[in-house]
């Protein structure tokens, strides 16, 4: 563990959104995922530990049994007065109490502004529906394969290579549902009508915006602002967030995580077959790689802290990276069945 006694009024903040999203794992899986965030360095350590005690307290706050709208009001109040009455509260916990909701409460059905009730009155619903995906025109790229779509508003989506969405005009509305990929959006400037992004259990609202969405699949999606300013809200957390310009934020199952700054070199620059990483974790590294692998790839357990990697490679030199990435920094190639590959730290006894 490295040396870094410098504060980081992210991190507690970060170390809360991990407890969220590694409450379900069984408990050697969350250790893991856990140890391996505090090894980063002591101020991650003592963000943990801090973050830990605020789980503690909120997990002791009583919740009565009402239904679920009345339930999600009812914590949300409880919660703030406990958190600011603490004394290790921090100014970064009010803003991840909606994550802790998700388990405490589950998932609000109670959505107060104009864009929740939208939510709420059946978008969601709508965009998972077998009568909106008869009624939307399907959109794919295979692996090697990049593709323009000009929509009759006048905004474009670039594909990227193995993506797939799904595009609705209803009413003069654009609705896309991101499925899994690379997608870049230019949103018209002169719009008169809604455009609406689904990715992730996350919803987007643009106009006059150009930014990038990367998801694995139905639980996350990465957010990349260009030009502009996108409104994200999602049925996980309530409020909408506003992320301006050269920010970027990850949202997984609905829960959104820190705002960062994003290098707009970098952002889409798959257009023109590279891919650019700026100081990000190996992990992020590999499942982005893992898009453009021949083979499907899966992470398994790294330890250590997460070295940050800045380089640029080109689309197909993708298998390439791996390798390069894996002789670098300790970890091995296995089989892991179904035709994937498992990326894992080499244990130290088969050196």
């Amino acid at each position: 563990m490295r040396s870094d006694s410098h504060p980081d009024n992210h991190l507690e903040e970060e170390a809360l959104l991990l407890l969220a999203q590694a409450a379900d794992l069984p408990d050697p899986d969350r250790s893991h995922r856990l140890q391996q965030w505090r090894d980063q360095s002591l101020s991650h350590a003592a963000a943990l530990d801090r973050a830990q005690a605020e789980w503690d307290l909120f997990a002791r706050v009583p919740v009565e049994p009402l239904g679920v709208s009345e339930k999600s009001r009812l914590g949300v109040q409880t919660l703030v007065a406990s958190s600011m009455d603490h004394p290790l509260r921090s100014a970064s916990v009010l803003s991840v109490l909606a994550a802790l909701l998700i388990w405490v409460t589950g998932a609000s059905q109670d959505r107060p502004d104009a864009l929740r009730v939208e939510i709420a009155d059946g978008m969601d619903a709508q965009l998972h529906s077998a009568e909106f995906e008869a009624g939307a025109e399907r959109y794919s790229t295979s692996r090697g394969e990049q593709r323009r779509v000009d929509l009759s508003d006048g905004s474009t989506l670039w594909l990227n290579w193995n993506t797939d969405v799904l595009v609705a005009d209803q009413g003069g509305d654009i609705h896309v549902d991101v499925q899994v990929g690379d997608v870049l959006f230019e949103i018209s400037e002169d719009l008169t009508t809604q455009f609406v992004v689904h990715a992730g259990q996350t919803f987007a609202y643009a106009a006059d915006t150009e930014f990038a969405i990367h998801s694995h699949g139905l639980d996350d999606a990465f957010f990349q602002v260009k030009k502009g300013v996108l409104r994200l809200t999602s049925s996980a957390q309530d409020g909408v967030r506003e992320i301006p310009a050269a920010r970027q934020t990850f949202y997984a199952k609905g829960v959104g995580g820190s705002l960062s700054q994003a290098d707009l070199k970098s952002i889409a620059a798959w257009r023109e077959g590279k891919l650019v990483f700026d100081e990000r974790p190996l992990e992020d590294t590999l499942w982005e790689l893992a898009h453009f692998t021949e083979r499907p790839l899966r992470v398994g357990p790294l330890t250590g802290a997460q070295p940050q990697i800045t380089a640029t490679y080109a689309l197909e030199d993708a298998d390439e990276a791996l390798l390069q990435l894996a002789d670098a920094h300790g970890l091995e190639l296995v089989d892991g069945g179904d035709e994937e590959i498992l990326v894992r730290a080499i244990d130290p006894r088969r050196r």
